[in-house]
Formats: structure tokens, C-alpha cells, sequence
């Protein structure tokens, strides 16, 4: 993060925007637990996929990436980097996001 190799943003700056410039919220977390809870608006493609999916991602918007709490969201951060999207991970992740949003789906 001193290097600036790993922007970061949280989540109440993305949601915070106004509609027309939102970050492309990017859940890489298993179906599974996309189903099970998500950030409204996050489209989901597992970080496990995202070398082979990429095709589906604006390359011009930010993206915001994220997880459950903030690993696999670094390593999609990374990946996406490396292929030039624009894109920061979301600290904290899905976890973050329910401690302040306990009814969110």
C-alpha cells in the first residue's frame, strides 16, 4: 500500500457516489456465498475464474473488488492491475460491509 501496488477504497466511498459514476462492484467470492449475501449492485465472478472472465469487466470504470474480508480480494486487485483495469480493492470486504448494513441481503 506505501508503494501504491495495492489501492484500496472502502465501501461507504463507493456507495457513496452518485449512480452514473459508481465503481463497477466486483464480488469474487464463491456463488455460494454470493448467494448467500452481496453487496447490492455486485456482479460475481470468482477470483478462481477471473483470469478466464475478464472479457466481462468495464476496462472503462473503476472497478471495486472484493471478498469476504479482503484476501482474495487483493489477489483479483492484483490480477486486474497486471492487465491494466482500473481497480482498488474494497477494505474490509462483504464482512465490513454486513457490520454496518446488518439488513442488507
Amino acid at each position: 500500500m506505501i508503494r501504491n501496488e495495492h489501492p484500496q477504497v472502502d465501501i461507504e466511498t463507493v456507495l457513496a457516489a452518485h449512480p452514473s459514476e459508481r465503481a463497477f462492484l466486483l464480488d469474487v467470492r464463491t456463488p455460494q456465498e454470493f448467494s448467500s449475501g452481496h453487496i447490492p449492485g455486485a456482479v460475481n465472478i470468482p477470483v478462481d475464474e477471473l483470469r478466464t472472465r475478464l472479457e466481462e469487466l468495464p476496462r472503462d470504470r473503476q472497478i471495486a473488488a472484493y471478498c469476504q474480508v479482503g484476501q482474495r480480494g487483493y489477489l483479483a486487485t492484483r490480477v486486474l492491475a497486471q492487465k491494466g483495469f482500473p481497480v482498488s480493492n474494497v477494505g474490509g470486504g462483504y464482512k465490513t460491509f454486513k457490520l454496518f448494513n446488518p439488513d442488507a441481503q
